[in-house]
């Protein structure tokens, strides 16, 4: 389990892979999330797909420290997302935030 590795691991994370069924649920939902990828890329579920790789990059430069091959990775899987994509992710943002503030105003 490279989760047990001194090289690619934070030491608190040694006692949470050592439950069997977190080491094994971590080890078969990486390799499903990696063989499904390619697929997913040309899908309706192609956004939700890049977000989810990029928490789960996320998660392996919080917990194993290996933050060159996080940014990279994640930089990579942004490349997917199309101009257009981009633009439509930018306009919900600002319509939240939009609302967000207002709510705020609202209750001062």
């Amino acid at each position: 389990n490279i989760s047990q590795s001194d090289t690619f691991s934070l030491p608190i994370m040694y006692e949470l892979f050592k439950n069997p069924y977190l080491a094994t649920f971590s080890a078969y939902s990486t390799m499903l999330f990696l063989i499904w990828f390619p697929l997913a890329m040309f899908s309706k579920v192609k956004l939700f797909w890049v977000g989810f790789g990029v928490l789960f990059h996320l998660g392996i430069i919080g917990f194993m420290g290996l933050i060159t091959f996080g940014v990279v990775m994640i930089g990579m899987e942004l490349f997917f997302i199309t101009d257009e994509e981009y633009n439509k992710i930018g306009k919900r943002i600002t319509g939240w935030s939009v609302k967000v503030k207002s709510r705020i105003k609202m209750e001062t």
